[in-house]
């Protein structure tokens, strides 16, 4: 019954590009708006804005294959998941990844697919 429903902890400027995402018509998500995108879209449940961002991240050039992985590992996103570990195609790469500093942030998870992608 409220004319008003407050939103705390979101950057206004941040909120205002999910709504131009989710109003056909206004702004696509870009290299500079796809993590808080994601972010905003992990907060309100909008499997939609989701996959437009997981397209996004599977296209952009601006991303390391290490950073999208660590996105994809965020957020759950198989698919740029799956994209990333094709493009390091075999198995010395994908072992290369593995001694790199950023693995040891990676979940459970996300280590148990690589090792499964090398097996």
């Amino acid at each position: 019954g409220k004319e008003e429903v407050e939103i705390n902890d979101v950057v206004s400027e941040e909120f205002v590009d999910l709504l131009h995402v989710i109003y056909p018509g206004k702004i696509m998500i870009s290299d500079n708006t796809v993590l808080h995108i994601l972010a905003l879209a992990d907060r309100f449940c909008m499997e939609k804005v989701f996959m437009l961002a997981e397209t996004h991240m599977m296209l952009s050039k601006k991303f390391t294959l290490v950073e999208k992985l660590k996105v994809a590992d965020q957020y759950r996103l198989e698919k740029l998941r799956d994209h990333c570990l094709q493009i390091y195609w075999d198995k010395v790469h994908l072992s290369n990844l593995k001694v790199t500093p950023e693995y040891a942030d990676f979940s459970a998870d996300m280590k148990a697919v690589i090792d499964q992608w090398i097996s």
